[in-house]
């Protein structure tokens, strides 16, 4: 449990050595300053607060017609743990096991996408959007996922609900018998 903040306790760690021993290689096979599992946690509330800041100054018609995706379980986990705090609607991811609580059916106009990239020209989903625009990012030294961006798209056209629930169909359709 830690006692002090990020700064305070990646400076401990320094001055004591601590910072060399196993417990600071990540799964990418780095050393870092902080443990993987406190630094996994770090950044989650702002992440949360800007995301929730992005869909909170769109107007209220547009929310209700707005889904938030992230890319990654982890983070998608994050915002739903702050969500209410956010002013956030339920997160969606389609990675890992978040897929299975994908819904079934959509009426997507516009989507705040939380991630570190932005999707290719050949990701047929958000090529479906209008406009897109990086509205925030998290900048945050000891954030494991530092520099991810909150990305608003919008005015999607006639295809793209279609396209999501066929999409999300098939990704689940791998694991059904």
């Amino acid at each position: 449990m830690p006692l002090a903040k990020p700064e305070q306790l990646a400076e401990y760690y320094e001055k004591t050595g601590m910072n060399k021993t196993g417990s600071f290689k990540w799964e990418d096979q780095q050393m870092h300053p902080l443990p993987q599992d406190f630094a996994d946690m770090i950044g989650w509330k702002e992440m949360a607060l800007k995301a929730g800041a992005v869909y909170n100054s769109l107007p209220s018609p547009e929310r209700e017609k707005t889904f938030v995706y992230c890319r990654g379980y982890f983070s998608a986990g994050a915002l739903n743990y702050y969500r209410k705090e956010a002013g956030l609607p339920e997160v969606y991811s389609d990675n890992a096991s978040f897929l299975f609580w994908m819904p079934d059916r959509y009426d997507v106009r516009n989507l705040i996408l939380v991630g570190h990239q932005i999707p290719g020209k050949d990701d047929i989903v958000f090529n479906q959007f209008e406009k897109m625009t990086i509205k925030d990012s998290v900048d945050m030294p000891f954030f494991r996922e530092n520099g991810m961006k909150i990305i608003l798209y919008e005015n999607g056209n006639d295809s793209l609900n279609s396209i999501i629930i066929t999409g999300v169909a098939k990704l689940k359709s791998r694991f059904i018998r």
